[in-house]
């Protein structure tokens, strides 16, 4: 379950 709260800090990234 750690790995999607990695890939939702990507997403951030992305989005900002």
């Amino acid at each position: 379950m750690e790995p999607t709260i990695v890939t939702h800090s990507r997403s951030s990234i992305q989005e900002g």
